[in-house]
């Protein structure tokens, strides 16, 4: 089985990884390492669906998104990954499968997700955007999940009737290429525009969707860092550190609360990439200290140290 796959795997490989300290900036590089053929290939197809990404969407994001992903990727190889996996075939229906298939095989090269905003009422607000060569893979999934519905509907089949109504979610058409998938809690808006299509959870986001913002997410200083590399994961750690609840803990927390909000304040971002390589930096505000100085004058406030 897959899980017995894993363990093997580990035994089989070893983790190679080196950290240094630079100025400004940490950078932790690590890269798996074997000897074993049948690991290096099953890796090496695991991972033939990665392309290199080039930040095509980061200035649809704002500048203080909190968190973004980004993939570059072959969407047809990619989804042929996924149905290979077991894990998937039992977590997704025939019919989910077969949605999430559409939309796959009609990407481009490149997606992102952000958690553009977030707060302790509301879910966080999510946006993602993939490039794609048009709208048709919604209309189809619209026309299927039509299809459903009305099957779910049908006068004689009150008792499903019921069950689709308390458990299913409802898509709806809003116009041409635009769409609101309706669920309990959340609503969530999908489109295509302009070469891309776009979801969000988020109303005000749906309705300026398209655009792109100025300061946008490609003015961090990661976005640079992240160019090239096949997939990316970044912490806007100053963003967070502007999150209104985080300021209220700054001010009316203890000391020690106040010690680590400052630690999060003084780091501007972290993130990892991959290309071959896995590479975790955390990148300091100040650029012009070295790291490991940063870390020990931080460890003293800690510790009570003048």
């Amino acid at each position: 089985n897959e899980f017995t796959g894993v363990a093997d795997a580990s035994e089989k490989s070893k983790m190679i990884s080196e950290i240094n300290f630079e100025k400004g900036k940490v950078d932790i590089e690590a890269e798996f390492y074997t000897e074993d053929k049948e690991l290096k290939k099953a890796i090496e197809e695991k991972c033939n669906y990665l392309k290199s990404i080039d930040n095509s969407l980061l200035k649809y994001f704002p500048k203080s998104t909190l968190g973004v992903i980004s993939i570059g990727m072959d969407g047809k190889k990619m989804y042929d990954t996924m149905m290979s996996s077991n894990d998937f075939k039992k977590n997704f229906s025939v019919n989910d499968a077969e949605k999430i298939g559409m939309i796959m095989q009609n990407l481009g090269d490149e997606v992102s997700i952000g958690v553009v905003d977030f707060s302790l009422t509301q879910s966080p607000s999510v946006l993602i955007i993939a490039e794609a060569e048009n709208g048709d893979a919604l209309k189809e999934i619209y026309e299927i999940s039509k299809k459903d519905k009305e099957t779910a509907t049908d006068k004689t089949k009150k008792e499903r009737n019921r069950r689709y109504n308390s458990s299913k979610s409802e898509m709806i058409e809003l116009k041409e290429n635009e769409y609101v998938i309706k669920e309990r809690k959340s609503n969530y808006f999908i489109c295509y525009k302009k070469n891309h299509i776009y979801i969000t959870n988020n109303e005000n986001l749906y309705k300026n969707i398209g655009n792109s913002v100025s300061p946008s997410a490609e003015d961090n200083s990661y976005a640079s860092a992240i160019k090239g590399s096949k997939y990316a994961i970044a912490v806007n750690m100053q963003a967070i550190y502007e999150l209104p609840y985080i300021k209220i803990l700054s001010e009316m927390g203890g000391k020690e609360t106040k010690n680590y909000i400052d630690m999060v304040k003084s780091i501007d971002n972290i993130y990892v990439k991959y290309d071959d390589k896995y590479n975790l930096t955390i990148q300091f505000v100040n650029t012009k200290e070295n790291a490991l100085k940063q870390f020990g004058n931080f460890a003293k406030e800690f510790a009570g140290i003048q």
